[in-house]
């Protein structure tokens, strides 16, 4: 089989994994590009924002509520608070507070719009775009009538936009490269893309298919480090950065792969079924207490410092009109 992202031959098959019934996926790697990928199901994400299957679908759901009473209010800096926790929206936010009032903003795969409306609250004319119309129709109710549906001609006709955005999707997408140029055609003079990646090598060790935080089919490729800056380093002023875990949790990591306590493949279960807990065990009473004695004492500092799971962090600038093929 070809590689999904890049169109190379040269793909060995790692495995296949199964997470939910009936949702089995050999999972490829390819030489050419370094990704790791399953098939991609053009379906899947309306049916977990509907089921909420996986548990952070059900917690943007609840982020959304949140979110629409901050923004009724006007509460920006409230918004800012309910969403810094995670990673990922204080990315996102972070590159909208360095715009100039009135700058274009676009968020590409919004979900429930709580990003595209701090960039409102922040003054910008925002534009929040989603797949899913369950999704699209709650923006709308809590935000206003900013969002569009994916493909929309009116995406091209609001633009050329300033800032364009993007938070856990690009890893869901059939053809992230094609999207990743589409968007960078967007952009107005001077505008940049920021967005962040799923980290291949944040998995734990040789055995491990996949991340467990994010199963097909609603992640269905994980980017090597350097991934974007091979790839679009000619036509655009690639940035990446690399989050990893804090000492103590890549102390943790290193003693669950010593101690043979690392990954083992999931049991299927009901993909129509609510968000179950996290498949992971917890270190074990007497390796919790050595963790937190190496932590205090600056020992778990010599662990090798672990990536986070979605921590490539990205952002681009194009150079000019040409765009990688």
């Amino acid at each position: 089989m070809s590689c999904r992202v890049c169109g190379s031959a040269t793909t060995r098959t790692a495995g296949r994994i199964e997470y939910f019934r009936g949702h089995a996926y050999d999972v490829l790697d390819c030489d050419d590009c370094g990704c790791r990928t399953t098939a991609h199901d053009p379906a899947a994400h309306e049916a977990l924002h509907r089921t909420g299957a996986l548990d952070y679908y059900a917690g943007y759901r609840e982020m959304g509520e949140a979110a629409r009473a901050l923004f009724g209010a006007g509460n920006r800096e409230g918004l800012r608070n309910l969403l810094a926790p995670n990673a990922k929206y204080r990315f996102a936010m972070d590159a909208i507070d360095r715009l100039p009032p009135g700058m274009s903003v676009l968020e590409v795969g919004c979900s429930r719009g709580y990003l595209t409306a701090y960039a409102a609250l922040a003054g910008h004319p925002a534009t929040g775009v989603d797949a899913s119309a369950e999704a699209l129709a709650t923006a709308r109710a809590a935000f206003g009538d900013t969002f569009l549906p994916a493909g929309s001609p009116a995406i091209r006709e609001r633009g050329p936009y300033d800032l364009i955005l993007h938070v856990g999707l690009i890893g869901c997408v059939a053809d992230p490269i094609g999207l990743t140029r589409e968007l960078l055609g967007l952009l107005g003079r001077g505008g940049r893309l920021a967005f962040n990646a799923p980290n291949l090598d944040a998995l734990e060790d040789d055995q491990q298919l996949w991340l467990d935080s994010a199963p097909p089919p609603d992640l269905v490729t994980l980017f090597p480090e350097g991934f974007w800056v091979k790839r679009f380093g000619n036509a655009a002023q690639v940035h990446e950065v690399v989050e990893r875990r804090d000492a103590r949790a890549s102390f943790e990591k290193a003693l669950q792969s010593m101690l043979g306590s690392g990954w083992s493949p999931p049991v299927p279960r009901d993909f129509e079924a609510p968000a179950a807990p996290a498949r992971r065990a917890p270190l074990p009473r007497p390796l919790r207490a050595l963790s937190r004695v190496a932590d205090a004492t600056g020992i778990a500092r010599l662990a090798r410092p672990r990536p986070t799971d979605f921590g490539l962090f990205v952002t681009m600038r194009p150079r000019s009109a040409r765009l990688p093929r």
